[in-house]
């Protein structure tokens, strides 16, 4: 288990950028379990574990509503937008 006061990180990459085109027509993450986005619900999980600044995630595809949704502003972002995500 991390010590939350490391100095050392290494940073947790969560990929958020997918089409979800082998879930269907709606991007997975945005869809919910037990009332609550599958973003959300894997932010949660990984916050009980590290410290936002261990925290990584790339965006592409509706990166405005994955941003929206995780609601977080500590935590770094890297949007890929532009690419043949956006297609």
């Amino acid at each position: 288990m991390s010590d939350k006061s490391d100095k050392s990180i290494i940073k947790k990459i969560i990929l958020a950028a997918g089409l979800s085109k082998r879930y269907g027509l709606k991007n997975k993450l945005t869809q919910h379990i037990n009332n609550k986005p599958i973003i959300n619900c894997l932010m949660d999980k990984l916050l009980s574990i590290y410290d936002t600044s261990e925290l990584l995630i790339v965006t592409g595809y509706e990166h405005e509503t994955i941003i929206n949704l995780i609601n977080n502003s500590d935590i770094e972002i890297f949007p890929v937008i532009g690419s043949v995500l956006d297609r």
